[in-house]
């Protein structure tokens, strides 16, 4: 991050070739004076220029240099295609090599951060790494479907201080069950929230969160663009209410 070479007016923010471009949440952010992706031959940077009064509010641990981030990518299938494809019998190659990388991947992270900077959720640390290796190498023998995947490397990474990111291919119906589901369990998990309400939570959060403006902001209309057929395929906990599906949307 930099606060060097401040100008009155924006600079548009820039990509190299090939590269994702910048989000417009991030251009249309006043603090942020340009950003700019690039890439090296094993990873990206993400550049951020702000403005000299943002720049002089963060921390020391932001202005020394760059936020190093370890991305690991754990995946589920859900919807009937998935329930269509697990028929076959076969586990899903594609899926399972993706996981077991991401499980490696977090283990050698885990080994970098050491277990001393966790204290006492060192050993809670080591049981949730082996329930999410046990589900992996479950997937590696069956073919199901495994979103409890999902919730423990979540878990997993928010004891390591990092983020969940949550997508699928629209990021509004699926994203929307994931996203709804995880705020829910974070109430259970420290809020004290009842275990049993978890599902009642996770249906209020999809009927009157902001979920459904999300929808409606990408099809015009505030509703998941899913029907009672996929419905039926998908797994109870990422089932959305009656009264927000049905119609003949585009997902």
């Amino acid at each position: 991050m930099s606060s060097s070479a401040w100008q009155d007016s924006r600079s548009s923010a820039a990509t190299e070739p090939n590269l994702p471009s910048i989000p417009r949440s991030l251009q249309a952010d006043p603090a942020v004076r340009s950003a700019r992706i690039r890439s090296a031959a094993a990873r990206t940077e993400i550049d951020v220029e702000l403005s000299p009064q943002a720049y002089d509010r963060l921390p020391p641990s932001l202005t020394r240099g760059a936020v190093p981030i370890v991305p690991v990518l754990f995946t589920q299938g859900i919807n009937e295609q998935q329930s269509l494809a697990n028929m076959s019998g076969v586990p899903s190659r594609h899926q399972r090599d993706i996981n077991l990388e991401a499980l490696f991947r977090l283990r050698q992270y885990c080994l970098l951060v050491g277990r001393q900077a966790l204290g006492t959720a060192a050993r809670k640390l080591d049981r949730d790494m082996a329930n999410l290796a046990r589900l992996v190498q479950q997937e590696t023998e069956t073919a199901d479907k495994r979103p409890r995947i999902l919730h423990v490397a979540a878990d997993i990474t928010r004891m390591l201080q990092g983020l969940r990111v949550t997508f699928c291919k629209s990021g509004k119906d699926r994203t929307s069950m994931g996203v709804t589901l995880e705020e829910a369990r974070i109430l259970t998990l420290r809020h004290d929230l009842s275990p049993h309400q978890l599902g009642e939570a996770a249906s209020l959060l999809r009927k009157h969160g902001v979920r459904l403006e999300v929808c409606r902001k990408n099809v015009g209309a505030p509703q998941y663009a899913f029907n009672r057929i996929q419905t039926r395929w998908l797994p109870s906990e990422y089932k959305p209410p009656a009264e927000t599906f049905g119609g003949s949307l585009a997902t």
